[in-house]
């Protein structure tokens, strides 16, 4: 608010601001907006926002009481202008009257005083005459009784009104009394409604820049909102694509089973086939050692399982450990970020929020990093090797096949192995991005950025399993120096 020169434009100004206020404040005229406000991400929670409009209202209303009272002293300062410019002419108005009746009063008293005058002379004219003159003489008294009395009486109502005109003058003091403290009570209202328009503008301008910094927030929250659903679409698009690679990690999964199942059955025949030419029974099926197929069935889901439980085990440690020095890296940069900013901005907030999210992150990292080494040592302790397949499997039973069937064999069940592990780390990732997905999708605030997927690492080379890549849109698999030994 600009405060003009003429004070009734200033109060015109501040009326036109308070009704502006109200038409456009989109916060002021609707409280659910500040709700979604905050629901959207703002600086404020729930009840901060509604404790701020309810503060914004009693300020408007603060501000429409200063223009009311504003309103009644400049009533007030109207009518006792107006009585005090009633009592200044009736003053003016009684010394104008004064003046005239004394020169009316004047005229008729000399009026009187010539046609009495006259009437002696004429008088004295017609006494000299005899006694024939009696009647005219008479004639000429009624005469000028007539006219005396005539003015006679305009004198004597001119001097009553003369004596009431007194009357009134008389009160002249008193009416300056008044006039005086009206004077005064117009001034002290004056300088009340100047005081006032002050609070006016202060409260106005206050509430402008309330309205302008809220729009301003609105604004960014609803740029964060569109990232939100930017990112939402992006998750969804993610998780359907993961699910589509999970599908065909689980078909090729089944066609790897189904291969290694028509290998063990062909070697099921190669050994009925020898024990057959051995016992010298041609033609007839020799029978297969009791418990040898149960034995090396519950052995290869023993050590498939234990090769698998220890090779993602080792991913998702490399993983957590390229995770906790992200983390680190982010702390040192949200410090340098903080150090830089001024206490008390909403940007230092936002800082120290973010300072407290990534310290919970940090400490919640090392610990999963604790418990899988924890984990991790378990196998090292231990001195039957799980999850070597060769060692475990092939040289516990060399009468499985011959050595280039065993090679086949082993191949499998190492692609069954990455196979496996591929599952788990599609899983995982799955069920990272439908959690963040769902945040998303009820909070619709900023999404924290999803874990790294756990792809095969050092871990999984050991056990004979593989490395890929990407390359000008093909996909390249390596296999390891252990696996090409095996």
């Amino acid at each position: 608010i600009v405060p003009p020169d003429d004070d009734d434009d200033d109060d015109d100004d501040v009326k036109t601001t308070i009704r502006h206020h109200k038409n456009e404040s989109i916060l002021t005229a609707n409280p659910g907006a500040m709700r979604r406000f905050s629901a959207l991400g703002g600086n404020l929670s729930e009840q901060e926002s509604m404790d701020e409009l309810e503060r914004q209202k009693e300020r408007l209303e603060k501000l429409g009481a200063l223009t009311s009272e504003v309103r009644n002293l400049d009533e007030d300062i109207e009518k006792k202008e107006l009585l005090m410019k009633r009592l200044i002419e009736t003053q003016n108005r009684a010394r104008m009257e004064e003046k005239n009746f004394k020169s009316k009063i004047s005229s008729l008293e000399d009026e009187v005083d010539r046609i009495r005058a006259e009437r002696d002379k004429a008088l004295k004219d017609i006494s000299g005459q005899g006694a024939g003159a009696t009647s005219t003489r008479n004639k000429l008294v009624d005469k000028y009784r007539s006219k005396l009395k005539k003015l006679e009486d305009s004198l004597n109502d001119l001097r009553r009104k003369y004596a009431e005109n007194q009357k009134l003058l008389k009160t002249k003091s008193k009416a300056a009394d008044k006039l005086k403290r009206l004077q005064g009570e117009i001034a002290l209202h004056k300088q009340q409604r100047v005081n006032l328009q002050k609070k006016m503008k202060e409260a106005g301008e206050s509430h402008r820049n309330w309205i302008k910094q809220t729009r301003k927030d609105l604004k960014r929250a609803r740029k964060e909102r569109n990232k939100a659903k930017i990112k939402v679409t992006k998750l969804q698009t993610k998780v359907n694509k993961q699910a589509a690679i999970i599908k065909r990690r689980e078909d090729e999964k089944e066609m790897l089973k189904r291969r290694l199942q028509m290998f063990e059955n062909k070697a099921r025949t190669g050994r009925q086939r020898r024990n057959q030419r051995r016992r010298g029974k041609k033609g007839k099926k020799g029978k297969e050692p009791k418990g040898l197929v149960t034995t090396f069935s519950n052995g290869l889901e023993y050590e498939l399982g234990e090769a698998v439980a220890k090779t993602d085990l080792t991913q998702r440690l490399n993983a957590k450990l390229a995770k906790q020095r992200e983390t680190k890296t982010q702390i040192a940069h949200n410090n340098r970020r903080l150090a830089s900013l001024q206490k008390g901005s909403f940007e230092y907030f936002e800082a120290m929020e973010e300072a407290d999210t990534l310290s919970s992150r940090k400490a919640m990292i090392d610990d999963q990093i604790v418990s899988l080494r924890t984990a991790l040592a378990t196998w090292t302790s231990k001195t039957d090797h799980p999850g070597n397949l060769n060692k475990n499997l092939f040289k516990r039973h060399p009468e499985l096949g011959a050595p280039e069937l065993q090679e086949v064999l082993l191949q499998l069940m190492t692609k069954i192995v990455r196979q496996e592990l591929r599952s788990k780390t599609q899983e995982r990732m799955v069920d990272q991005l439908e959690s963040q997905l769902a945040e998303a999708q009820t909070q619709g605030g900023s999404l924290a950025p999803a874990d790294p997927p756990t792809g095969t690492g050092s871990g999984a080379r050991g056990a004979g399993a593989t490395t890929t890549t990407r390359r000008k849109g093909r996909r390249i698999t390596r296999t390891s120096s252990k696996r090409q030994n095996h």
